[in-house]
């Protein structure tokens, strides 16, 4: 099974790599994968134990990209979380711990061991190039390639769409969306009535490598209904650079909505967290 998706994988113009080891030391049945950038890209996959399901749902060789399935059972392992500087306590690692998932152990030197456990859930992954860097990202649903893309498309992109708010531009995992009249409106009166809301050398908010925006302005946008955590809207105008992606310019501000891939502070659990 394992040799026939590192086969598929490869007719499509992904470079796959079997690893011979785990790639993080936690458990050798838990599926992992990532993109080694040494000695050139390449897609490393640890397939786990044997009953762990790997298979290729579909590939674009025009693109070179393949969506990726993945189903383990349900398993405990042991994690390493690890404390870059300064001391953390057993409270602050607990709550830390049950946003991601799992059950603090003990302190090891620098970290933390953490019992985790793999999600029985299937897996859909998108993995290939974008541009001329690979990337993976793990979507909720899409059987196609074509299918995938419109998965990673959020809710404000599709009303955007239905809008007619076009040319919609992407740059990695950002859309760039053009404002309406009254929307531009409503931001340029937010940007004349508040002190500091234009931004610059400030970066869009993501944990891979950033996007830089010429100019970029925050915006309140209520409360998560589901942490009650403040939201914001982000907008930039001018030039966006990025260490992996061309450059893109707009004369005019655009909203900024990040694309709707599945993210999880707790990766090993379901193979990765994000690359990019």
């Amino acid at each position: 099974m394992a040799q026939t998706l590192f086969t598929r994988l490869e007719a499509a113009g992904i470079p796959v790599e079997p690893a011979r080891r785990p790639i993080r030391e936690i458990d050798r049945d838990v599926f992992q994968m990532d993109i080694p950038r040494d000695g050139g890209e390449r897609l490393r996959v640890w397939p786990g134990a044997v009953d762990n399901a790997l298979d290729v749902l579909s590939t674009d060789a025009g693109l070179r990209q393949a969506v990726l399935r993945i189903v383990e059972p349900r398993r405990a392992y042991i994690d390493r979380v690890r404390v870059r500087e300064g001391r953390v306590t057993r409270e602050q690692m607990e709550a830390f711990v049950q946003e991601s998932g799992g059950r603090v152990l003990r302190p090891r030197g620098s970290s933390w061991l953490v019992e985790r456990w793999t999600d029985p859930a299937e897996r859909r992954f998108l993995i290939g190039y974008d541009e001329d860097h690979l990337f993976a990202a793990q979507i909720a649903g899409g059987d196609s390639v074509r299918e995938a893309h419109e998965a990673l498309k959020p809710d404000e992109i599709r009303r955007a769409e239905r809008a007619g708010l076009t040319p919609i531009v992407r740059q990695g995992e950002w859309f760039f969306v053009p404002l309406s009249r009254d929307a531009e409106g409503r931001l340029r009166g937010w940007i004349a009535l508040t002190r500091y809301a234009l931004e610059r050398r400030r970066t869009l908010p993501f944990e891979g490598n950033p996007h830089w925006p010429e100019e970029l302005v925050r915006m309140p946008a209520g409360l998560d209904p589901a942490t009650r955590e403040p939201l914001q809207h982000y907008f930039v105008r001018g030039r966006i650079r990025h260490l992996e992606h061309a450059t893109i310019s707009f004369d005019r501000w655009r909203q900024a909505v990040i694309n709707a891939a599945v993210r999880r502070r707790s990766w090993a659990a379901r193979g990765l967290y994000w690359i990019d």
